[in-house]
């Protein structure tokens, strides 16, 4: 799952970094559909995702602006409990 999502946050930056929408702090919030995923495993997604994105940038140091701020990984439970804002899932009956 993570790497397919390091791929999603790496092409969206590149698309609102070239239209010149990147002015503000980046976090990379992700909602899976997945009720099972306990706060551990949540932990465990969000803990390896960081691993794959830049979070700190090369080791030189040389870059001027950090990429992204942070990122975390829900499932609509956590991300009811933790973020200002809820969602539910809707039927597509």
């Amino acid at each position: 799952m993570n790497e397919v999502l390091k791929y999603k946050f790496r092409g969206t930056f590149l698309y609102e970094w070239a239209c010149d929408n990147v002015d503000k702090p980046i976090y990379f919030l992700v909602l899976v559909a997945i009720e099972s995923l306990s706060e551990s495993d949540l932990m465990v997604q969000t803990d390896d995702l960081k691993r794959k994105l830049p979070m700190e940038g090369p080791r030189s140091g040389k870059w001027a602006r950090q990429i992204i701020k942070g990122c975390m990984v829900h499932n609509i439970k956590s991300w009811n409990s933790s973020l200002p804002f809820q969602v539910s899932r809707i039927n597509s009956d």
